[in-house]
């Protein structure tokens, strides 16, 4: 039930593609590892450049989004279960990028993994590091992670953040740089099963 749109093109020296998975026209695909899980979407413009691509089930990569930079050795992205990553963003993988199931990465964001252009031996900052965004995560449009940030469960990031440094699980934070407004017990609503019902 695998189908793949006109004019894709994917290479990788190991390749697995689980069933009912849509590879949308136009996409290109260049890793040394794949592995896309069952029902997975790729949908149109999307441009992948790196290591390793990882792709839990029922996760859809939106259009136009672009992964890819800098390459090394670690180079990875890693994407669980039911996460969609919306239009327009862009993610690069230099150090590796998790991201756990069930978490939305809203519409131009963007995730870096270094910050270097000028020369560390002439004294200028150079920073290279994971992004860790675990499960159940928002970040709406436009929010941009820094390298070597964790993001923890649950947490909900506002639009047009810059996220710096690690973010407190079950949080609301917004900024630039990113501070938390609210922890859990100030943010979150606890709900009787009549409220639910």
């Amino acid at each position: 039930g695998v189908k793949f749109g006109l004019l894709s093109v994917i290479t990788a020296r190991e390749m697995e593609i689980g069933d009912d998975t849509r590879i949308a026209p136009l996409s290109f695909i260049n890793v040394r590892k794949l592995k896309l899980g069952k029902r997975v979407k790729i949908h149109s413009m999307v441009a992948v450049d790196t290591n390793e691509l990882i792709v839990g089930d029922d996760s859809s990569i939106m259009e136009q989004v672009v992964v890819g930079g800098m390459l090394t050795p670690r180079s990875r992205l890693s994407i669980g279960k039911r996460v969609k990553v919306f239009p327009y963003s862009f993610l690069n993988p230099t150090e590796p990028i998790t991201i756990e199931d069930d978490v939305g990465i809203g519409g131009a964001n963007y995730i870096f993994t270094h910050g270097s252009w000028q020369s560390q031996l002439d004294g200028f900052p150079v920073s290279f590091g994971p992004v860790h965004i675990k499960k159940g995560v928002w970040f709406p449009w436009r929010v941009f992670v820094m390298p070597n940030v964790t993001v923890g469960e649950y947490a909900t990031i506002g639009a047009g953040s810059i996220i710096t440094k690690d973010i407190p699980a079950r949080s609301l934070a917004a900024g630039s740089p990113a501070k938390v407004l609210r922890t859990e017990e100030q943010y979150i609503k606890r709900h009787t099963d009549d409220e639910k019902d």
